[in-house]
């Protein structure tokens, strides 16, 4: 029999205005979670710190329920257009970002940094979603390289401002860089190229793929991630003097140094890995070694001042930035490969995120700081047992699978020839490997976490990009 032919797929090209949107973007993002020092340090240089919490807190609610708005509107039919998503973000940053420059400065502060964290959260969650759907089609080694790059360059950014110890720099920043950002994408044309794909995608229902399964084949990332979240909101310090500045405490300032350290190894990891599947496998490999480092900030009893103080923040940096970019990368891959809608993981993993740095915000201020160790010792180590408990499972079943079905052949040279010449995703290139080592629609539906339905779905892609009709002579490419 002849080898199939097999096509070869025209890559997606990333196109500047991507790298400045995203910079922009993720410059108060990363400003926001640095334990809210940040924040709380420019709003107590205007005699304002005593409003941070309730200005972070009313943010974090307001943009939950922006997330859940937009979980809803997709559940109903109404698919949020591109520009017009934008173009809403843009306005909201704007009077956002006015009313937190006045209310730093005005009498009636209470009540425009109120308007100030509602409209600046729902821009940011509308311009969150835009950056999610204009890089969607990214495949996850891309995707994983795009985001540590991003949130690389932003730390350097959010480090250089908060270096200057000017107040104005810090408020202008955080006020007006997300707007800025909403400014990029709307003059972009290749935004405007772009936007047919990326309403189209949007307007994806989730097909054969629950959600549940979603989450059962993602949940150490994310989980990772809420537990870093968590320990942020842990972290808050509300000051009370001008003297108390977000950028003359050196734990913050160690926070972005371990972001910018994380991001570029993350970088290179992604980049030296020429399989998909093993740069999955050793990400998240490195969840459970990770997750400790944080525990370092809440367990050791120091002064974090000078050096100590750089070194617990990094530690956290780390952590936060591994989970971060993992997370923002599978959301990506989320329609292509899981068949999940982005609307729902974005809206899903949006409220849970706010709901993590809410609860350690409101735990650090209303129970004593040794209580607060032992919960956070608690979750930590509940979160290693079930890492554990998985690999326990994964393992016990890898080992039936191989003496029901005997010792076969990986070939996995000729199936990463398979992917790269007929452009199969990396979920379709998992499925190809195990079906090239004999395994049944059944296994691999265990082993990915899938339904059996998503597997055949799969199975008929790989047909269809192959040029096959059976599964023998999917086999004999092989040969």
């Amino acid at each position: 029999m002849e080898r199939a032919t097999l096509k070869q797929p025209a890559p997606m090209p990333l196109e500047p205005y991507q790298l400045a949107f995203s910079l922009l973007l993720l410059n108060p993002v990363a400003a926001l979670v640095s334990a809210g020092n940040y924040l709380g340090g420019t709003l107590t240089a205007f005699d304002r710190g005593e409003l941070s919490l309730p200005f972070m807190l009313a943010f974090l609610g307001t943009f939950a329920a922006s997330a859940l708005a937009l979980v809803v509107l997709h559940r109903w039919g109404h698919d949020l257009p591109l520009r017009r998503t934008a173009w809403v973000s843009f306005f909201a940053l704007a009077a956002g970002g006015g009313a937190l420059a006045a209310g730093a400065l005005a009498t009636n502060a209470p009540l425009l940094l109120g308007a100030s964290a509602v409209l600046s959260a729902v821009g940011t969650a509308a311009l969150l979603y835009c950056w999610l759907t204009v890089c969607s089609a990214f495949p996850l080694k891309t995707a994983l390289l795009w985001v540590a790059a991003c949130l690389c360059l932003a730390s350097v950014m959010s480090l250089a401002v908060l270096t200057t110890s000017d107040a104005r720099i810090m408020m202008a920043t955080t006020a007006f860089s997300p707007c800025v950002a909403a400014a990029v994408l709307l003059a972009s044309r290749g935004a405007r190229r772009n936007e047919t794909r990326c309403e189209t995608a949007a307007r994806r229902k989730d097909q054969s793929e629950p959600l549940g399964a979603f989450l059962g084949g993602t949940w150490p990332i994310f989980v990772g991630a809420l537990l870093c979240l968590f320990l942020l909101g842990l972290m808050w310090t509300e000051p009370e003097q001008a003297l108390e500045f977000a950028h003359s405490a050196g734990i913050t300032q160690g926070t972005f140094i371990g972001f910018i350290v994380a991001a570029v190894a993350i970088a290179a990891v992604a980049a030296l890995y020429p399989n998909e599947k093993n740069l999955r496998a050793v990400c998240f490999s490195f969840a459970p070694i990770v997750i400790t480092l944080p525990l370092a900030a809440c367990i050791l009893t120091v002064d974090p001042s000078g050096i100590v103080g750089y070194l617990l923040g990094g530690l956290t940096g780390i952590a936060c930035s591994f989970f971060a970019s993992l997370s923002f990368s599978i959301v990506l891959e989320s329609e292509a490969n899981w068949r999940v809608s982005l609307p729902t993981t974005w809206g899903c993993c949006g409220i849970a995120a706010c709901l993590a740095l809410a609860t350690g915000i409101v735990v650090n201020q209303t129970i004593d700081p040794s209580q607060t160790m032992s919960v956070t010792l608690a979750l930590f180590v509940a979160y290693l047992v079930a890492l554990a408990t998985r690999a326990v499972r994964s393992n016990v079943r890898t080992s039936a699978a191989q003496q029901t079905e005997g010792p076969v052949d990986i070939r996995q040279e000729e199936c990463e020839r398979i992917v790269r010449t007929c452009g199969l995703s990396p979920r379709e290139a998992e499925v190809l490997a195990l079906l090239a080592r004999g395994r049944s629609s059944t296994y691999i539906a265990q082993e990915l976490y899938v339904s059996p339905e998503t597997v055949k779905v799969h199975i008929k892609h790989i047909y269809e990009k192959t040029g096959v009709h059976s599964r023998q002579e999917l086999l004999d490419l092989f040969e």
